[in-house]
C-alpha cells in the first residue's frame, strides 16, 4: 500500500499556478537564450563576415570572346555607318552633277536662242538696209507683162483700183502669177507678181519682179510662163481663167544697159565644125553688172549677144593676122 500525503487543495492550486508560472518563466529564458544566440557576438561576426565577402573579393572578369564580338559589333556598326555616309554623299554628288548639266543646258539654248534671233534680226535689218539704199533697177529685173481673160466679162468697177471687184481679180491672179513663176524654170531668180491694171477687153497688165542675173530674160520668161499655163479642152487656163494665148507679151522695165567685151571665137577644131561663134554680156551702166540682154537689146545697132562665122571664113581670118603678125616682126639683116 502506498502512502500518499496528504494535501491541501488550495497547495495543489498554488502549486499548479507555480508550476504554470515556473513553465512560463522557463519559456522567457529559452527565447532569451535563443535570441542571445542569434545575436551572439561570435555569430554576428560570422554572419558579417558572410556578407561582406562579395564585397571584398573580386569579380571575374568576362571572357575574352565576348569582348570581340562587342569589338566586331562596334567595327560592323561603323563601318555601315562610313559606308552610309558615302553612299549619301555620292547620291548628293550625283544630284548636283545632275543639276549642273541641266544649269548647262540651260545656258546652251539660252544662248543657242540669243544667236538664232540676234542671226534673223541682223539679216532683216541688213536685208532692209540693201532695199533702201540701192536702186530697185540696179538690184531687180522689172518685167512689164499683160495677157486677156477670155471667160469673163468686164464690170465697170474694175476700173476702180479701190473696188471689191478689182481687188477679188486682181488678189486671184497675183497668187496665180506667184505660184506660176515659183514652179518654172525661173523659180530662183522670181520674187512677186502685181497687177497694175485691167482694161474693158478684160486685158491684164502686171508687173513681175525679178532679181538681177543674166540668166533673166524675156525669152526664158515668156516660155516660163506658157509651160506653167493649163491645157484642157483646147483652152488655156491660168487658175480657173481661160487666157488668150496670142495676146501674151513680156518687156523689160529700166535704164539701158551696155554691151560687154565679145569673147573669143572657138570652133572650127574638127572637120565636122561648119561655124565659129563668140559671145558677148549685157551689163547694167552703173555698176557694169551682167543683166537681163533684154536691156541691151533697146541699144541701136547690132542686138546681137551671140555671134557666128563659117569656118571658111574664120580661116582666112586667121591666116590674115598671121601675115599682119609677120610683117609688124623686124628684118634680120646679113653683114
Amino acid at each position: 500500500m502506498t502512502f500518499r500525503p496528504e494535501t491541501n487543495p488550495k497547495d495543489s492550486a498554488s502549486d499548479k499556478k507555480g508550476g504554470n508560472s515556473n513553465e512560463a518563466g522557463n519559456g522567457a529564458e529559452n527565447t532569451a537564450a535563443r535570441i542571445s544566440t542569434i545575436y551572439d557576438p561570435r555569430l554576428s561576426s560570422v554572419l558579417l563576415a558572410y556578407v561582406t565577402v562579395p564585397l571584398h573579393t573580386t569579380v571575374p572578369a568576362a571572357p575574352a570572346m565576348h569582348s570581340n564580338v562587342t569589338d566586331k559589333k562596334k567595327t560592323v556598326v561603323e563601318q555601315i555607318k562610313k559606308i552610309t555616309l558615302k553612299l549619301k554623299s555620292k547620291k548628293n554628288d550625283d544630284l548636283d552633277e545632275i543639276q549642273r548639266q541641266r544649269i548647262r543646258w540651260l545656258k546652251f539654248l539660252c544662248l543657242s536662242t540669243v544667236l538664232v534671233l540676234s542671226t534673223v534680226l541682223f539679216m532683216g535689218l541688213l536685208t532692209f538696209v540693201l532695199r533702201t539704199v540701192h536702186k530697185p533697177n540696179n538690184r531687180n529685173l522689172i518685167v512689164d507683162g499683160e495677157f486677156q481673160i477670155l471667160n469673163r466679162k468686164f464690170e465697170l468697177e474694175m476700173l476702180d483700183k479701190q473696188s471689191p471687184a478689182f481687188k477679188e481679180l486682181a488678189f486671184n491672179l497675183t497668187n496665180e502669177l506667184n505660184r506660176l513663176f515659183r514652179k518654172s524654170d525661173v523659180s530662183e531668180y522670181f520674187l512677186r507678181s502685181e497687177i497694175l491694171e485691167i482694161t474693158p477687153n478684160m486685158t491684164v497688165k502686171s508687173i513681175s519682179i525679178f532679181r538681177n542675173s543674166d540668166y533673166v530674160n524675156v525669152g526664158r520668161i515668156g516660155l516660163a510662163f506658157l509651160r506653167s499655163l493649163r491645157l484642157q479642152h483646147s483652152h488655156t487656163f491660168l487658175g480657173m481663167h481661160t487666157i488668150n494665148v496670142q495676146s501674151i507679151g513680156f518687156q523689160i522695165r529700166g535704164d539701158e544697159g551696155i554691151w560687154g567685151d565679145w569673147s573669143e571665137w572657138k570652133g572650127c577644131d574638127s572637120p565636122a565644125d561648119y561655124v565659129a561663134s563668140r559671145s558677148r554680156k549685157c551689163l547694167t551702166k552703173d555698176t557694169l553688172q551682167p543683166t537681163s540682154v533684154d536691156r541691151c537689146l533697146l541699144i541701136p545697132g547690132k542686138k546681137s549677144d551671140f555671134d557666128i562665122m563659117p569656118c571658111s571664113k574664120y580661116q582666112a581670118m586667121l591666116q590674115q593676122r598671121e601675115l599682119e603678125l609677120l610683117e609688124t616682126l623686124p628684118e634680120s639683116g646679113s653683114d
